[in-house]
Order: structure tokens, then C-alpha cells, then sequence
């Protein structure tokens, strides 16, 4: 059974993230019939998979869940905050099982979870009485056991158990060959195949070795399960040669109001047949048969008028091998920039060599095959940010209810889709955020009342490609950051002076929430007020080369954009020439470039201060030398050391922007990037390193950490402020 593991922790989480948003809309009001019956169908397939895989403790809260769910459905319950309370937290036990099942392989003493009384506070929902907390709930025998001889492992039992609790009546077969009959094995195998098309093999006696080995008499017998009736089994035996008997018989069927009901003459209704992949994958796997013979069960079922009805094959493969091709690629792209290189060289040299031009022809057909193969490398490791994204909703709710506040949670862009490694770092920074938003941001129904807001606050998450990035925005309607109370609190704290904080414009006030140790709450809590988090935010998100940027709007609400790279691995870049080294700088960062002169058209270069400066578009961009920026003792540029026709590449740094200037611009080129190893240490100002076309290395720019390290200019000066 441990290979089948992986496929139904898998399919498990799949199930639980499922239920759980799902849950949540309910709550909202959408508890259409079609809602509670995927409701019941996934909780019915977590029951079946997880008794079918033998992990009873899982199988057992399902059923009573799966109970829940169908009084509602039939409309002998009605949702209410209560029942999807104790569902939830019921998910959190299943969570926590899954999680055990993981680690240790079994679903028993796994810490933090209280089955029986989860189990008592669902059959409470449904007679109207008191849970009964310290008894535990007895499981109920729902097979009807017409002949115990059959030998069964636990497993073995349990795919019965599922093939029943899915509709489907069990039989033992038992089939004597003749006293003559030289090739038993086959005449076996060959009973099983003609079975395959009506159902499935749960067990057999002997074992299916010891059956191929011919290790036994002239019986054997099996568990099947189908919809078949004994007629249409008997049918398909027939072409079985040298049987001289068959004896067919009920071991376990459905029930019915109560009673067990053996149901030979007709299939179950469309419900009581799991529609699921999961449920009928987990009876045969359980079994180890071929799911060819649980897929035909569904055959006969039409599909509805007017859907076209599509299979998406689908192949599982390890992450680490994704890792290793993508890596290999990597090398692909630097060798087909060198041999492009080459070629180039020696078209120029030999410019009417027919050969040599052929050359440089099939070196472009290469980039483009190379190009292509890059991109669908890339798209193995983007994962739609939906995965992240449905943690969301529960924890919002949640922290709802603890505050007391009436908030409503809505989300878009889930099919946005991020590379693998990015999204893995992306799920404690929007966390932190979406805690600060519910706290700090949205106020308390009579607050908003008295501020002539709706009572209810709002706080959207949603996401979008733009250019070659993601953006991400958390937006909340509450009460917005007033930048003078920052700048207060920041003042107690010691974090800024007053003088500092004197000439310090709203933009960087609001920018101190990133400070670490900072914290305008009043009351410290387990949700917020200790000044850590927000540092946090920012930290992890430069990890990954993101940035974040904060808009505040007193009285109205707030807004964090944060903005990601599609991937971490290749990257376009702006390969630039600064005292004599090579330079990349990612274009995500890069906003224009140009060139510094007095000339018609060119920029010149001012002063602010001692600060040196453009006047771009009516916007004072301050400037700063590249070799600076990457000093060992970082230094602020001054103006006599830039030269008078440097080249300047303008970097986004959140809304504020400045020129990095440099002695030439090469070009834009894809690079890939390459950790520069543990005896360097940790360079700072600088991410990775990539190696060029022509051999040489090119070291990769963080912008984000070598503009930091400029501690003595004051970006705040050149703000907005117009220069003339």
C-alpha cells in the first residue's frame, strides 16, 4: 500500500482545500443543491480513499461529516455559523491526520485531534441535543456480512467497506477446475480478465502470488465488486474453459433505510455511484488490481446533452527532476549564446563565406527551438497562486470572529500563475499582511458606523500579470495610516529622530511600518503588537527579488502591492559596463535609460545639496554611481565623480526611482542566474553571477539591497520636488 501513499495525501489535501472553500461560500449564502452535493461527493471520496487505504480514523469523521452534509442537502438542517464552525474544525482534525499519515505512516495518536468528540458534536448538530464530550462514538457496521470465512487483511476489509459505502454489491466467487485441467494459473487469470470489464478484484484466496505459482488445489475464489447483476457474472465466466463449478454469492451490499437490501436487478441512482477518480482509483489500488476494471463500471452512464466530455492525461513527476531539466536548460541557453557568439565572429570575418553564413542561419533556428524549449521548461514549474490564495479565506474568517468584526473577504486572479519557488516563499508574507489589514486596518462595526461606513469592512486580495512581473494587492476599506502618528510612535521607539522625522515626506512615513520593532498597537495580542512581522514582509519578499509598496489613505483604507518575479532562474537583463566589469541588472527593475549631456534632447545633471540629481519629467530622480553602490564601504556619489556623458539606467524601487550610472550599455540579454557558492560569502549588493556569450562572468545586480546601502543620502529630498 506505501506506493499508493503519495497519491492519496495528494488527492487528500486536494479534497480537504476543496471542502474548505467551499464551506466558506456556503456560509456566504451559497448553498445552492449543486453546492451541497459537491459538498457531499468530496467528503463521500475523502471517506471511501481513506477507509479503502485503511486509515479508519480519516474514513470515520467523513461519515459523520458526509451525515451533516446530507441533512443538509435534504433540507433537514439549514446552514448556520454553528455547523460550519464545527466543519471547519473538523477539517483541521483531517488536516492534522493527513499531516501524521505523512510523517508516520498511521492516522492513531495523532496529537490535536479529539475524534469522539468531533464525532459527538456532528451527531449533536443533527438531534438538536448536547455533545457528549469524554465518550467516544462507537463506528457503526454499514456491510452486510453474509460469509466470514473469507480471509481478509485490514486493508482488504476496508476496500470492501468502500466498495459498499460507494454503491457497489460484493461477491465471492468461487470457481473449481477439473481434475484434469494442466494449466490452473491461467484458467485463473483468465477468470479475472473476464471480470474486468463488469467491476473489480478486491481479493482473492490464495493470494494472487501463490495463484500464479499454482500453489493450490483445483479452487480458488475472489471478492468482486460490481453493479452486475449474477446473471451478467455468470455470463462472463462462461467462456472460462475447464471449470466444472461456479458458485456466486452476496458477502456485502448497500443498505437501505436502514437494512441491509441486496440490489441484484438494477445499478444504484446516479448518486449512489461516485463520480470521483479518487474513490474508485482507492478500491482497486487498495486491492491491486488494474483500474481498468473500476473505470468500466461507469461505462453504461451517458453524458449530459450538450457537454463535450474531455480526459486530460496527466503524468506525476518529481520536483528535484524539474529542478535537474530546468537546470540543464540553463546550461543550454549559456552554450547557445556562446556558439551564437561564434557564429557571429565569423560571419563578420568571412562576411560572403557561403558555410559561414549557413552557420549563423542555424545557430538562429537553434536560439528560436532553445527559446521554446525554455518556455515550456518554465511552464512545468508554474503553479496557478489559487494554492496560496485558498489558505486565505479560513484565516480571514477566523481572525473575523476573534476581533468581533464584519468582514467580507474577496479574491481574483487565482489562475495567475507563479514559478514553483517563488510561491513556496509567498505564503507567510501574504499571511502577515492580511493579518495587518484585519487589525490594524478594517475598524469595529460601531467605528464605521460613527464614520458613516457600511458595517461591514471590506478586504479584497487579488492578482495579475503586468509586463514580465506579478503584482499582488491587498486593499482594505478601514481606517488608514495617518503618517504623523507613524512618525510619532517611530519617535518613541527610537527608530527616527525628530529632526529626521521633520523633513520626512508621507511616502517614507508610511514606509516605517517596515522597520523592525515598530508597532502602533495599543495592546499587545496574539494577532498583533510586538513589531515583527512587517520587517518580515519585506525581508522574504527581497529573498525571492520581490518589493512592496504601501499607499495610505486616512479615514478610506489602505494598500500593499507587492511585485514578484515570474521565476528565479532565467531572467532578462540589462548588461551594462561600469569601471571596467560586467554588469546584469534584471529588467523587471528597470524603468528607462539614457544618457547624461548638455546636448538638445540629452539630460543633464543638477545638484540638490550635495546630492546629485536628473530633473526627469518634472520628477527629481537622485543618481548614484554603480561602483558605489557596490563598494565594500558603500559611500554616497558626488557629483564631480559621475562623468559629464555617463550612461544612466532608471530603477523602480517601489513608487521612488533612481539612476544607477554606468560607463556603457551592451545590451538586454537572457541570463541565468548562478549562485556564486559558499567561499565568496555573501557579496553585498550583488544576487548571482551568469556567464555570457563570449565565456566571461557577469555579476548579477540586487538593486533593491545596493541602493540600501547608501545610508547617508536622503532619498526623501528628492521626493517630488520639481529642480529648474
Amino acid at each position: 500500500m506505501s506506493q499508493y501513499l503519495d497519491v492519496f495525501l495528494d488527492e487528500g489535501r486536494e479534497q480537504l482545500a476543496l471542502l474548505e472553500a467551499n464551506f466558506l461560500n456556503m456560509e456566504r449564502g451559497n448553498h445552492s443543491a449543486e453546492m451541497l452535493q459537491i459538498l457531499f461527493r468530496a467528503a463521500h471520496t475523502l471517506k471511501g480513499s481513506s477507509r479503502a487505504m485503511g486509515f479508519l480514523a480519516v474514513g470515520d469523521l467523513t461519515h459523520e461529516m458526509e451525515n451533516i452534509l446530507d441533512d443538509l442537502r435534504n433540507s433537514k438542517l439549514e446552514v448556520s455559523t454553528p455547523i460550519v464552525n464545527v466543519l471547519l474544525d473538523c477539517l483541521d482534525s483531517l488536516g492534522a491526520l493527513i499531516d501524521g499519515i505523512a510523517s508516520s505512516g498511521s492516522d492513531t495518536d495523532v496529537p490535536n485531534t479529539d475524534i469522539p468528540t468531533l464525532v459527538s458534536r456532528l451527531s449533536a448538530l443533527r438531534t438538536g441535543s448536547q455533545p457528549i464530550v469524554t465518550a467516544p462514538v462507537e463506528a457503526v457496521d454499514e456491510t452486510l456480512n453474509c460469509d466470514t470465512s473469507f480471509p481478509l487483511e485490514e486493508h482488504q476489509q476496508a476496500a470492501v467497506d468502500a466498495a459498499v459505502d460507494s454503491g457497489f454489491t460484493v461477491f465471492q466467487v468461487s470457481i473449481t477446475l477439473s481434475a484434469d485441467c494442466l494449466m490452473k494459473s491461467v484458467r485463473a487469470w483468465m477468470a479475472f480478465g473476464a471480470l474486468e470489464s463488469i467491476g473489480s478484484l478486491l481479493a482473492s484466496d490464495p493470494s494472487e502470488d501463490k495463484l500464479e505459482a499454482e500453489e493450490f488445489d483445483q479452487t480458488f475464489r475472489f471478492l468482486f465488486a460490481t453493479n452486475s447483476t449474477v446473471e451478467i457474472i455468470k455470463s462472463a465466466l462462461s467462456n472460462v474453459s475447464e471449470v466444472d463449478n461456479c458458485d456466486i454469492r452476496v458477502i456485502a451490499a448497500p443498505i437501505v433505510n436502514g437494512d441491509a437490501e441486496v440490489v441484484l436487478e438494477r445499478a444504484p441512482t446516479p448518486e449512489a455511484v461516485p463520480t470521483e477518480p479518487l474513490i474508485k482509483e482507492s478500491i482497486v489500488k487498495a486491492a491491486a488490481v488494474k483500474p481498468e476494471a473500476v473505470e468500466t463500471a461507469d461505462k453504461d452512464k451517458a453524458p449530459s446533452a450538450g457537454k463535450a466530455v474531455t480526459a486530460t492525461q496527466t503524468i506525476r513527476v518529481e520536483v528535484s527532476r524539474l529542478d535537474t531539466l530546468l537546470n540543464l536548460v540553463g546550461e543550454l541557453v549559456i552554450e547557445r549564446a556562446q556558439v551564437h557568439q561564434i557564429c557571429v565572429e565569423l560571419h563578420n570575418r568571412y562576411p560572403r563565406d557561403e558555410e559561414a553564413t549557413q552557420l549563423l542561419e542555424t545557430t538562429h533556428r537553434i536560439a528560436r527551438v532553445t527559446a521554446e524549449l525554455q518556455d515550456q521548461i518554465m511552464k512545468t514549474r508554474m503553479l496557478p497562486i489559487d494554492g496560496v490564495f485558498q489558505r486565505m479565506p479560513r484565516m480571514v474568517r477566523d481572525l473575523a470572529q476573534k476581533t468581533e468584526k464584519d468582514i467580507r473577504f474577496e479574491m481574483s486572479g487565482g489562475e495567475t500563475e507563479l514559478d514553483r519557488t517563488v510561491l513556496e516563499s509567498l505564503g507567510d508574507p501574504l499571511i502577515h499582511l492580511l493579518r495587518n489589514s484585519v487589525d490594524h486596518g478594517i475598524e469595529s462595526a460601531a467605528d464605521r458606523i460613527a464614520a458613516g461606513k457600511p458595517a461591514q469592512g471590506l478586504v479584497t486580495l487579488s492578482a495579475r500579470h503586468e509586463e514580465n512581473r506579478i503584482v499582488i494587492q491587498i486593499t482594505d476599506d478601514g481606517k488608514g495610516m495617518d503618517p504623523n502618528r507613524l512618525k510619532e510612535s517611530a519617535i518613541k521607539k527610537g527608530l527616527i529622530s525628530e529632526s529626521s522625522s521633520s523633513t520626512m515626506s508621507d511616502r517614507d512615513a508610511l514606509n516605517l511600518i517596515f522597520y523592525s520593532g515598530f508597532s502602533t498597537a495599543a495592546v499587545l495580542s496574539d494577532i498583533s503588537g510586538r513589531g515583527v512581522g512587517m520587517d518580515i514582509v519585506k525581508s522574504n519578499l527581497e529573498k525571492i527579488g520581490g518589493r512592496i509598496v504601501v499607499e495610505s489613505w486616512p479615514g478610506k483604507g489602505s494598500q500593499f502591492t507587492v511585485h514578484l518575479p515570474m521565476t528565479l532562474a532565467i531572467v532578462r537583463a540589462i548588461l551594462v559596463q561600469s569601471n571596467g566589469g560586467t554588469y546584469a541588472l534584471p529588467l523587471g527593475n528597470v524603468v528607462e535609460m539614457l544618457r547624461l549631456g548638455s546636448a538638445e534632447g540629452e539630460i543633464e545633471q543638477k545638484t540638490l545639496g550635495s546630492l546629485p540629481i536628473i530633473n526627469l519629467r518634472g520628477h527629481t530622480i537622485p543618481l548614484a554611481n554603480l561602483a558605489d553602490l557596490l563598494a565594500t564601504r558603500p559611500v554616497a556619489t558626488v557629483p564631480e565623480d559621475i562623468q559629464e556623458e555617463a550612461c544612466v539606467v532608471v530603477i523602480g524601487l517601489g513608487e521612488r526611482q533612481i539612476g544607477i550610472c554606468v560607463d556603457e550599455l551592451i545590451g538586454e540579454q537572457e541570463v541565468v542566474i548562478k549562485s556564486m557558492g559558499t567561499l565568496l560569502g555573501d557579496i553585498p549588493g550583488l544576487s548571482g553571477a551568469t556567464i555570457l556569450g563570449d565565456g566571461k562572468v557577469a555579476l548579477i545586480v540586487d538593486v533593491t539591497k545596493a541602493s540600501d546601502r547608501i545610508k547617508s543620502v536622503e532619498w526623501s529630498k528628492s521626493d517630488t520636488t520639481v529642480v529648474s
